[in-house]
């Protein structure tokens, strides 16, 4: 065994703070730094792009739904002419459409009125 004198005098090696502990830190500064930057750039990437895409998208499907629509009343049309009951005069047609619901709708109302004055007599 030593003696604790001989212990305590003898030299401890120093300690090596520099690349134990400051290096090491400082290198995961740099990455940690170097992460955030690219994480920036490529968020900063991700949202000009939504941004874009979110822009030019009500755009291209109002463009398609209208090519969709205006493909549908033309084949409508060609089905009608086949059938021979297409008739160019649209106007005329939702005009004579107009007229015959609101007569039907006359006639509903005056029904109506009709089974309530029948109520009331009974009631009465």
């Amino acid at each position: 065994k030593r003696v604790v004198a001989e212990v305590i005098a003898d030299a401890f090696p120093s300690f090596d703070h520099q690349g134990v502990v400051v290096s090491p830190y400082d290198e995961e500064v740099k990455r940690d730094l170097a992460f955030k930057r690219e994480l920036a750039e490529r968020i900063i990437d991700l949202s000009m792009n939504i941004h874009a895409w979110s822009s030019a998208r009500p755009t291209l499907q109002s463009e398609r739904q209208a090519r969709e629509l205006e493909k549908n009343i033309n084949d409508v049309i060609a089905i009608e002419s086949e059938q021979g009951e297409f008739s160019d005069s649209r106007s005329s047609s939702v005009l004579s459409f107009a007229e015959k619901s609101r007569e039907s709708l006359r006639e509903f109302l005056n029904r109506i009125k009709a089974a309530l004055a029948a109520l009331v007599n009974l009631a009465s």
